[in-house]
């Protein structure tokens, strides 16, 4: 059976990923629902135009090899972010970037020959990666016919993830490249951009990486830090200022008190009115 990675269980997975190739593809199939088999189809063309104008989120036609589905997937923004860093690195062994160019390439001595990565060459890799992880071990590898953290566990991990969120599961199953049903394909059509925000409200349930910081509401809660501290300082003082005003006030009262208290002192008693006798 194939695991339900979490996660979690994903973060383990991206974790002992040595390679930056390695750390986005596990990103495209865990977030994006993408097999093994799309991944080696990709091309730098498919992703160059949106990722090129800084876009967080990506969308990509898609063309399922088996039933010959068309359909659009959503490249999340983790995955975009390490996918950048990939093919800076790339650029840096002076891979020239075409339209045309495989988006992951094979490494090792081939490294520099930048041949297109095959599924086989994924399998491999990911079973290694899971045994690394500990997410199997080789008892339960041997006992299986098949990797139960095999790349498609980390595809239908997502889709479950994404679906417990809330998204609506045809959106899910068309994002994946399912088939969908005559019926449900004459009533439910989703553009691209549509697509990405639906998918974008989902996201949160399918982060791996920490959450990036909002610089701008940071600054905003800085400046509003500030400004009550400000305000708290100057009532501080103002309430100082009260404190110290009362006791000038009490002292006062407390000299004027006892200069009453000396002149009462000192009065002449008053001569009381003669009584007459009866």
């Amino acid at each position: 059976m194939k695991l339900r990675l979490g996660q979690a269980e994903m973060r383990r997975l991206y974790d002992v990923c040595t390679s930056l190739r390695d750390k986005t593809i596990a990103l495209a199939m865990y977030q994006s629902f993408l097999g093994v088999g799309q991944v080696c189809s990709l091309n730098y063309g498919d992703v160059a135009g949106e990722l090129e104008s800084g876009e967080k989120f990506l969308t990509v036609h898609m063309r399922g090899r088996k039933r010959g589905v068309e359909y659009y997937t959503v490249l999340g923004e983790e995955f975009v972010d390490t996918l950048r860093l990939y093919l800076n690195e790339r650029r840096a062994n002076d891979d020239v970037l075409e339209s045309d160019s495989p988006l992951f390439t094979k490494e090792g001595r081939q490294k520099l020959r930048h041949v297109r990565l095959t599924p086989h060459l994924i399998e491999n890799s990911f079973r290694k990666l899971a045994l690394k992880a500990e997410l199997v071990n080789e008892r339960q590898l041997k006992a299986a016919d098949i990797n139960p953290a095999r790349p498609d566990a980390l595809k239908s991990s997502g889709m479950n993830l994404t679906k417990l969120s809330g998204m609506n599961e045809t959106a899910v199953k068309f994002m994946a490249g399912h088939k969908l049903d005559e019926t449900t394909m004459a009533h439910w059509v989703a553009r691209p951009e549509e697509l990405k925000e639906l998918y974008r409200r989902h996201y949160h349930a399918l982060r791996v990486l920490s959450p990036k910081p909002d610089t701008e509401k940071i600054r905003e809660l800085e400046e509003d830090i500030k400004d009550k501290d400000e305000t708290i300082r100057a009532l501080v003082e103002n309430g100082r200022l009260k404190e110290e005003k009362l006791k000038r006030l009490e002292e006062e009262l407390r000299k004027l008190r006892e200069e009453f208290d000396k002149m009462m002192a000192h009065k002449p008693p008053s001569k009381q009115p003669p009584t007459n006798s009866p």
